[in-house]
């Protein structure tokens, strides 16, 4: 394995003491994974759904003191502590880039989270998601069914001088980590708007983390969700920002920085502005050539292509982004149509980034990034009502 080119700000060692026992919530999160896995209403979920209770660190495992993150510490009022900071450093190393094997499809795929050992320890081992990461479990066999997050520094953005010069360059470690991803079916007669504004639902994902970290007193992060409504259910990416001011969406110490000013204006724009500024960079990374070709991989402002809705705000700890695709151009609808007609060949990249238009904004980083290895999308769901109902808090 190498790791990424790209060279992060170091900080101290972590200094945090060992994992101590489940909480009671935490307990509870468990004895809802272990219904879903004896309900047997549906094989293809249990078999993603298994995976969720091992993510790479084990249970009863004691932090290692030499981890190159930095240490957690208290907020203020020293009752929460605060897990991401501007000095957090992650140094996840990435899959070897190889051109033939089972594995070439990984190629600088990161290997575990970047985010914190005691906060993937201490709070996502607890949540379940109905998409795996690859490194859950080991693969050696062409991975099926499991997102990874690849390495940024493989994808091209514009450059300083690209108003005047026109010049792409390797962007930058992305701005947020990935933390998850679901996939969900919509009830048969259910209204599209109902795939709307998942955060707003009891026992979805933001509610969910918010009580586990209450209860490890630990301050929840600010969560970025894109929520892609397609035309039978939602496919959802969830993700933080590692090295965030009090584990929220900015960083104070990359202020001056031409991406922290572009997140800054877009998180408190206006819909006008968010929508001509948002813009996908996805791509097949592997998959039949005319998918390929009709997918390609020249970016597009994607709230000028379908219909974009924005909840949550900063001040809320979220922003969720719809993009209906159900709302979106005939172009559009083509696409998802041939990605999911093949959906068991491809391996699809799909990343945002905040377009640059003025020199102040450039060069531009991504946001985030995830790479989904053969989904299925539409087989094996279950609907977000019959999954919710398994966490019984």
């Amino acid at each position: 394995m190498t790791a990424c080119t790209s060279k992060p700000l170091r900080s101290s060692p972590l200094t945090v003491s060992d994992s101590d026992n489940a909480s009671d919530e935490s307990q509870q999160q468990k004895k809802a994974h272990d219904k879903v896995l004896k309900s047997g209403q549906d094989k293809h979920l249990l078999e993603q759904t298994s995976c969720s209770r091992n993510v790479g660190v084990e249970e009863n495992r004691p932090y290692n003191q030499s981890h190159p993150y930095s240490s957690g510490f208290s907020s203020d009022d020293g009752t929460l502590k605060v897990l991401f900071s501007p000095s957090s450093f992650f140094d996840v190393e990435t899959m070897p880039l190889e051109k033939k094997g089972p594995l070439r499809e990984l190629g600088g795929s990161y290997n575990n989270y970047r985010l914190h050992p005691e906060f993937v320890s201490g709070i996502l081992r607890f949540v379940n998601f109905t998409i795996p990461a690859w490194f859950q479990n080991p693969v050696t066999a062409k991975p099926v069914g499991v997102y990874s997050e690849p390495c940024s520094a493989n994808v091209k953005v514009r450059g300083k001088g690209y108003l005047t010069d026109n010049m792409k360059v390797m962007s930058a470690p992305s701005t947020f980590a990935i933390l998850g991803a679901d996939k969900f079916v919509r009830r048969k007669g259910s209204l599209v708007e109902s795939s709307y504004h998942i955060c707003n639902r009891q026992r979805c994902l933001l509610n969910r983390l918010r009580l586990l970290c209450s209860t490890r007193k630990i301050k929840a992060p600010f969560l970025l969700v894109f929520n892609f409504v397609l035309p039978w259910g939602n496919f959802l990416m969830y993700s933080c920002r590692p090295d965030g001011d009090l584990g929220g969406p900015f960083n104070s110490k990359n202020s001056n920085e031409p991406d922290e000013k572009a997140l800054r204006s877009f998180l408190q724009g206006s819909k006008l502005y968010r929508d001509s500024r948002l813009k996908l960079i996805s791509s097949i990374n592997n998959g039949p050539f005319v998918v390929k070709k009709m997918v390609g991989s020249k970016p597009a402002i994607i709230g000028q292509k379908v219909e974009t809705s924005y909840f949550g705000s900063i001040e809320e700890g979220y922003i969720e982004i719809c993009l209906d695709v159900c709302k979106g151009s005939k172009l559009a609808h083509s696409i998802t149509s041939a990605v999911c007609g093949h959906a068991d060949h491809v391996t699809v990249d799909v990343g945002f980034t905040i377009e640059g238009t003025a020199k102040e904004f450039l060069p531009e980083r991504l946001l985030c990034n995830i790479r989904l290895h053969h989904m299925a999308l539409k087989k094996g769901c279950v609907t977000l009502d019959d999954w919710e109902k398994h966490f019984d808090y």
